[in-house]
């Protein structure tokens, strides 16, 4: 899977650096799905519903978000001083802190997400990282191992949506809320348990379900639809989001069920991480000399992203991979 989550970056790049009409939030709710299904996953191959085992799973976390996490903060800071404080024109949130209260979110992550989204992120998609972390802790704290509970949180999670799509909600509260997303995180993690049960004949091959999850962003845009302005508060937007979340999951099912995982397709899951919290600080930059949402404009702004993210992989690595296996070998042992 760490192929669709490459792509799945490299879509939000294109998105909010080249063409809007490529629907950036699709890619997010495919994060969330994602992230839903392997945190699921881990917590019940790897560190199980015991306190202990908890622990360490709070402990790898920590060590797999966090150092990425502030080395693309610094370069986040520098790319912001590079601008002379410009560059708030490539997005109206990408400011330097000032204050203590807005260095806080910027250094622990929570407290950024919501709506009205927090006013000053070096890093404008810290936000759904803020979410991410939030459903970690769901999955781990609440969730664990127990199929039940996974089902309920779903048709609580269902409900939520429901409510939001009855009572017409503007889109900002389905998709920047910490309770908006529930549905994604809920469904990957259903996703896991029922994954069994779907007769192999079904699955489509790796290549082809690679190729349907990074599509699905594409899609609205290659038919001439322009989904954040036919309704008031994008509902046709919102209601695409969720039409994709069952589409994700069978595609995550799929690249599970069928695929074999490589030092290749690792790699492009690590690098995605910083690409998603990099590109807009990076793409900042190339304002001073480019015309904004250009191919050219676009190319050099993700080619320099997907550099800058490869040496941040490969430092945190170097630091930090050994210590993680360390800690998932401990928790196997208390599992």
């Amino acid at each position: 899977m760490g192929y669709l989550r490459l792509f799945l970056a490299v879509s939000v790049t294109i998105s909010h650096l080249w063409i809007p009409q490529i629907l950036g939030g699709v890619p997010v709710f495919g994060f969330f799905c994602l992230s839903g299904f392997i945190i699921t996953k881990i917590i019940h191959e790897t560190y199980g519903s015991t306190l202990t085992g908890k622990l360490y799973f709070i402990i790898n976390r920590t060590l797999r978000i966090y150092p990425t996490y502030y080395l693309c903060l610094i370069i986040g800071i520098l790319c912001i001083l590079l601008t002379g404080n410009l560059s708030y024109r490539m997005h109206p949130s990408l400011l330097f802190p000032r204050n203590l209260s807005e260095w806080l979110p910027q250094l622990f992550i929570f407290g950024s997400a919501g709506y009205p989204l927090f006013p000053v992120l070096v890093m404008p998609t810290t936000w759904s990282l803020n979410v991410e972390l939030v459903y970690y802790l769901v999955m781990c704290l609440l969730i664990g191992t127990s199929y039940s509970r996974c089902l309920a949180w779903w048709l609580f999670s269902l409900g939520i949506s429901t409510y939001l799509i009855g009572h017409h909600a503007d889109f900002k509260y389905h998709y920047f809320t910490l309770y908006g997303p529930s549905l994604c995180f809920a469904s990957g993690a259903l996703a896991y348990h029922l994954q069994s049960k779907i007769p192999t004949p079904l699955l489509i091959s790796t290549r082809s379900a690679l190729a349907l999850g990074s599509s699905l962003a594409f899609i609205p845009f290659f038919l001439g639809l322009d989904l954040y302005k036919d309704a008031k508060g994008c509902e046709n937007y919102y209601l695409y989001l969720y039409a994709v979340i069952p589409i994700f999951t069978y595609v995550i099912i799929c690249l599970e069920r069928r695929g074999k995982y490589n030092r290749f397709e690792q790699l492009a899951a690590d690098i995605s991480y910083p690409v998603f919290l990099l590109h807009l600080p990076i793409g900042a930059v190339f304002t001073l000399k480019l015309k904004f949402r250009t191919f050219i404009f676009w190319m050099l702004s993700t080619g320099t992203t997907l550099t800058a993210s490869y040496l941040v992989t490969l430092l945190t690595r170097h630091y930090f991979a050994t210590v993680r296996s360390q800690v998932r070998s401990k928790a196997k042992l208390t599992k």
